[in-house]
């Protein structure tokens, strides 16, 4: 937890990346189902309605020239032109929608018989005009006649037969495009909202390691990282709140001890920094274990701790208290398979004072008072002036 908690930046745009293409395939999947869907019906539609006007043309036709040839009413023939162009367009149609050959195999193959009809129907109308409609007639019932229509029906048939064909191939190629576009599609979501979730776990687990971090760093400001106690910052911060509540309480008061290790410098050289560091970690938790609930114990560095201890009765200030703290500290401590003893100098202030002191101004005196407890002899404590 000495490093920052890497940023998932990198992970996250990846992951909305990916997500918008999956989007944009959905998107392209369903514009490309609409445009297939939308031609096949219209091809559909077209091929169905192409297959009625042939067979409905065809039969106008028939129908138009026999009625000629029996009323010799002339509109009958122009009614014949008329669909007869319509019955080619119709012809025309179904082959640009078809896609079997056989369709235009068949269309072509008609081809003579129905120019044989029509070159007959025009001769039969051609005796129309000229008032001979029992010729007419007669050359519309000819063997000749019935075996060129029966040769064009047939061929018309299939291709009619061939028409229907193709719409229902056209059908089935529609839904099974929708089919796969739909399996697609919902592959396509599916992973748009694991990738969702994936995003939120990724996004949530970042927040969690930024808020470790900020512990730690928060850990790092105010406790010393060696004892796991209080620093100086958060002993000021403490001691200030202390200092504030002091007058709430008669018969009570505040203390201050600055205490400095005696002899830690020459374990600390014997033994190395290792062993001198759990001999100060062994004193930190003793003294923690000594203050009751609601004191701080805090170390400044080095072999320097501060106790602060609130509310302490005026009765056990000179006397409990400063020699209960060097009892603690004068316990033999085992390092290295050998016993070893340290003293102790305490500095002490207490508060409130005549005039108004701050914290700093607290852990001064304090610091001062131990210095004349070092040069009285050690291992013992002196009040401030």
């Amino acid at each position: 937890m000495n490093q920052e908690a890497s940023s998932p930046y990198t992970t996250f745009v990846f992951l909305v990346l990916v997500a918008s293409g999956l989007l944009l395939a959905v998107t392209w999947a369903a514009y490309d189902a609409y445009q297939f869907t939308h031609h096949e019906l219209t091809r559909n539609n077209d091929l169905k309605s192409t297959r009625a006007d042939i067979i409905y043309y065809d039969e106008v036709l028939t129908m138009s020239a026999l009625m000629a040839a029996r009323t010799g009413d002339r509109q009958w023939i122009d009614r014949y032109h008329e669909y007869e162009v319509q019955l080619t367009k119709s012809i025309n149609t179904a082959l640009e929608n078809a896609h079997n050959p056989s369709i235009k195999q068949y269309v072509n193959d008609t081809g003579d018989a129905n120019n044989l009809l029509v070159m007959i129907e025009l001769t039969a109308f051609e005796f129309v005009h000229m008032g001979d409609q029992r010729s007419a007639w007669e050359l519309l019932n000819s063997a000749e006649y019935k075996m060129h229509k029966q040769a064009y029906s047939d061929g018309m048939e299939s291709v009619s037969s061939l028409l229907e064909i193709e719409a229902t191939i056209a059908r089935a190629a529609t839904q099974q495009r929708l089919l796969f576009n739909l399996m697609g599609s919902m592959i396509a979501l599916v992973c748009v909202v694991v990738i969702w979730f994936m995003m939120g776990h990724l996004i949530r687990d970042w927040q969690l390691k930024q808020n470790e971090h900020k512990k730690h760093l928060e850990l790092l400001a105010t406790f010393d990282p060696l004892t796991n106690l209080p620093n100086r910052r958060l002993l000021i911060d403490r001691l200030e709140q202390s200092i504030k509540q002091s007058h709430r309480k008669s018969g009570y008061c505040g203390m201050v001890m600055f205490i400095d290790l005696d002899g830690f410098k020459p374990i600390n050289d014997r033994f190395g920094h290792a062993v001198g560091d759990q001999l100060l970690i062994t004193i930190a938790q003793r003294m923690s274990e000594t203050v009751r609930e609601g004191d701080t114990v805090a170390r400044l560095g080095g072999d320097e701790f501060i106790v602060s201890l609130v509310d302490v009765d005026l009765s056990e200030v000179e006397s409990v208290m400063p020699d209960r703290v060097l009892e603690m500290i004068n316990q033999p401590v085992e390092l290295e398979g050998e016993i070893v003893k340290v003293s102790a100098s305490i500095g002490i202030s207490l508060y409130p004072q005549m005039g108004k002191v701050d914290a700093e101004t607290l852990i001064r005196q304090a610091d001062l008072a131990m210095y004349q407890a070092k040069q009285a002899g050690k291992n013992g404590y002196s009040f401030a002036a």
